[in-house]
C-alpha cells in the first residue's frame, strides 16, 4: 500500500492546539503518526521495520523511537503514538545522546542550548523519582507562525511550540517543559475523560514539587507557579461542571480544557496533606503514584478502581468521597498549610485563603 499524507497548511490566523498535525517547516516536515500514518489493527504485535526515503544530504530523520533506519518490535500503536520530524535539523546534543536529545528546524528566539541542558537536568531529576529502567527521550521543537506557546507528549518524548508574540526564556519555559517531561511516567488505563484529572494532574504536581525538592525552584520560584495554578482554578466557571460534562465540551471551549489540570493538581495536593496526616508523615501521595506506576510496568490494568482503592486503604471511606466530591465537581480546598513548611527564610509560608468559593491568594 502507498499513499500520500498531505500537510496541513498554517498561518497567523491557525488556532493553537496539540502539536499533532503534520505541517512543514523551515525545509522540514514534524508531526505525530496519528494523523498521517494508516496502519493495521493495534492489538497485534509486528516485527517492524523503519525506513526513511531521504535524497538530500543534510536531511536528518528522526522519531521518538529512534534516528534513522529502525528495528521494533510491538504494536502499531508504537508508530501512531510517536513524533516524526525530517530535514535540515539541528540537535542538542550536537553528538547525539543515548538517553536525552532536543531537535528544532527554525534557529529559535531563545537559546536553544540553555533550555536543552534544563530540560535535560529536569528529566534526570524525574528518572530518578519514578524509577526509570531505561532512560531515553527526545524533545522536538517547531516555530508557530501563529501565537501561542504549548507543549504535547507521546511515550518518551514530548514536543514544545512558540510563537512570534513573545520571546521565551528558560524561566517561562520552565513549568510548561517539566509538565510535559512528567507526563512520561503516571497514567491511569482508561478512557482520557475519566483519567484526565491525573494525567494532567499529576504532571502539574511533579512538575513543581520535584524540581522545588532538588533546589532547581527556589521557595519563591515554586510559590509563584502554585499561586498562578490556584487562580486559573478557583476562576474557571467550568470548575464547577462534573467530569464528565467538562469533558463532553473539551474541544469547544478552553476553559473546559483547562479543568483537569486544576483539578488534578488540587486533589492531589490535598490527599497528599491527608495521607501524611493519617500516617504522621511517613507515607503520602508518592507512595501512590509509584506503587501505580509500578504495578502498570508489571502488567497490571490500573485504573480509577485501583486508585480508590489505594486511597481507601489510606484514607478509609473518605478518600472515595472525596474522590466523588471532586469528580462532581465540588472545590477542592486543601488545608492552608497542605504544602507544608517553607526551606527558606525568603517565604514565611505556603498558605493561601478561599473566602465564598473565590480564591485569594
Amino acid at each position: 500500500m502507498s499513499y500520500f499524507a498531505p500537510v496541513q497548511q498554517v498561518g497567523p490566523a491557525t488556532h493553537n492546539g496539540p502539536l499533532f498535525d503534520l505541517r512543514a517547516e523551515a525545509d522540514g516536515v514534524h508531526g505525530a503518526g496519528i494523523t498521517f500514518l494508516v496502519l493495521p489493527k493495534p492489538d497485534t504485535e509486528f516485527a517492524i521495520s523503519v525506513r526513511w526515503n531521504c535524497t538530500e544530504e543534510k536531511v536528518r530523520c528522526v522519531a521518538s523511537f529512534g534516528e534513522d533506519a529502525c528495528e521494533l518490535t510491538g504494536t502499531v500503536d508504537m508508530l501512531a503514538y510517536s513524533f516524526y520530524m525530517a530535514g535540515p535539523l539541528h540537535q542538542h546534543p550536537a553528538q547525539g545522546s543515548p538517553t536525552f536529545n532536543m531537535y528544532w528546524l527554525t534557529e529559535p528566539s531563545f537559546d536553544p542550548v540553555a533550555v536543552a541542558e534544563h530540560i535535560e537536568r529536569v528529566y534526570s531529576i524525574m528518572c530518578d523519582f519514578f524509577r526509570e529502567p531505561v532512560p531515553g527521550h527526545r524533545v522536538f521543537v517547531r516555530r508557530n507562525p501563529h501565537d501561542g506557546t504549548g507543549g504535547t507528549a507521546l511515550p518518551r518524548s514530548f514536543f514544545f511550540g512558540y510563537g512570534d508574540d513573545e520571546v521565551p526564556t528558560v524561566e517561562s519555559l520552565s513549568a510548561l517543559l517539566a509538565h510535559e517531561t512528567a507526563h512520561n511516567w503516571p497514567r491511569l488505563d482508561g478512557e482520557h475523560s475519566e483519567t484526565a484529572w491525573y494525567s494532567e494532574g499529576t504532571a502539574e504536581y511533579y512538575s513543581l514539587v520535584l524540581p522545588h525538592r532538588a533546589g532547581l525552584l527556589d521557595d519563591e520560584q515554586f510559590l509563584e507557579p502554585v499561586n498562578e495554578r490556584a487562580r486559573n482554578y478557583f476562576t474557571n466557571p467550568l470548575q464547577t461542571l462534573t467530569s464528565a460534562t467538562a469533558a463532553e465540551i473539551y474541544w469547544r471551549d478552553q476553559r473546559a480544557q483547562r479543568v483537569p489540570y486544576g483539578r488534578g493538581l488540587f486533589y492531589l495536593i490535598d490527599v497528599n496533606a491527608k495521607i501524611q496526616a493519617a500516617g504522621e508523615g511517613k507515607r503520602g501521595v508518592d507512595d501512590l503514584v509509584l506503587a501505580a506506576l509500578e504495578r502498570r510496568w508489571a502488567g497490571e490494568k490500573v485504573g480509577v478502581a485501583e486508585w480508590l482503592e489505594m486511597v481507601r486503604k489510606e484514607l478509609g471511606e473518605a478518600g472515595p468521597d472525596d474522590f466523588a466530591a471532586m469528580e462532581a465537581g465540588e472545590w477542592v480546598v486543601p488545608a492552608s498549610d497542605a504544602l507544608g513548611e517553607p526551606r527558606g527564610a525568603a517565604v514565611r509560608s505556603y498558605r493561601w485563603q478561599v473566602t465564598d468559593r473565590t480564591q485569594r491568594s
